[in-house]
């Protein structure tokens, strides 16, 4: 299957976000992004009515566009409400997805933890390294070696078919540069992922020079795609501004509407902006 790299796109790889309940619904959003200047997607398969989660009708969509396609499954109905099922069954919904020719799609820091790493920080086998995180006690972290090795296999499956991985984490509290940086490399090196996604909360102006600062950091030492913002107060400048200094991804709106987060910024107005400013 000849699918379009997610991970070594044109950078910044502006992404338009689709959480839409059909697949007509997901291609209207995914025409309307080409035209305001996606580079990328990021279909929530959650989103989607549970009908709808299968290999035919995922497969619409991607075919539907020819820009790369990141799936993920964070358990978030289109309503926002919890949707029950197994770790199995969500890793389940992002292979069907791999099997539907999407270009990657997005595992948590936490998949398959037994434990709740994805509320606070899965301490035990933390590596002397990285000790300092316990004073922090980030979510969606673990190293538990068993969980470690069930995703790095998983990652193997997944590029053995073609596709690509991005692991995500939303720790929840600020990190400094260095622990974010190891985290990163830690998730890249050791499982294999092509992308690490890490989202910081930002409360004020200060705490966004760190962000900032931090994502200086991170492109001038690591040798991989990374994305890396913050959420919160004075997360969404940082959601603009670090793909300016190294950041791969901005994940935005296509429009505003009933199941968008609102913290994402606007596809078009970002498009245009970094048009503005000779970075696309």
């Amino acid at each position: 299957m000849n699918r379009t790299s997610f991970a070594h796109g044109p950078a910044p790889m502006i992404v338009g976000v689709i959480r839409q309940r059909t697949p007509r619904a997901a291609i209207a959003d995914i025409k309307n992004g080409e035209i305001k200047g996606a580079r990328g997607f990021d279909l929530h398969l959650d989103a989607l009515d549970e009908e709808f989660r299968n290999e035919t009708s995922i497969r619409s969509i991607v075919e539907s566009t020819d820009r790369p396609i990141l799936a993920l499954n964070y358990r978030n109905g289109y309503d926002g409400a919890y949707l029950a099922m197994t770790e199995e069954q969500r890793v389940e919904t992002l292979m069907t997805a791999v099997d539907a020719g999407v270009s990657a799609i997005d595992i948590q820091g936490y998949t398959f933890c037994p434990g709740a790493a994805k509320e606070f920080l899965d301490a035990e086998y933390l590596p002397e390294s990285l000790r300092s995180l316990s004073d922090k006690n980030p979510r969606e972290v673990t190293f538990h070696p068993e969980v470690v090795d069930r995703q790095k296999r998983l990652i193997q499956t997944v590029h053995e078919k073609g596709a690509e991985v991005l692991i995500s984490m939303h720790f929840g509290v600020p990190l400094t540069a260095d622990q974010l940086i190891a985290l990163a490399r830690f998730a890249h090196d050791e499982k294999g992922a092509d992308i690490v996604k890490m989202v910081t909360p930002c409360a004020n102006e200060r705490e966004l020079a760190d962000v900032l600062s931090a994502t200086l950091a991170l492109h001038e030492q690591l040798d991989f795609p990374f994305s890396y913002h913050a959420s919160g107060k004075a997360g969404n400048r940082s959601r603009m501004i670090c793909p300016m200094l190294g950041s791969y991804l901005m994940f935005c709106n296509v429009d505003y509407g009933y199941s968008s987060n609102f913290e994402q910024l606007h596809l078009g107005s970002m498009t245009q902006a970094y048009r503005c400013m000779g970075m696309l």
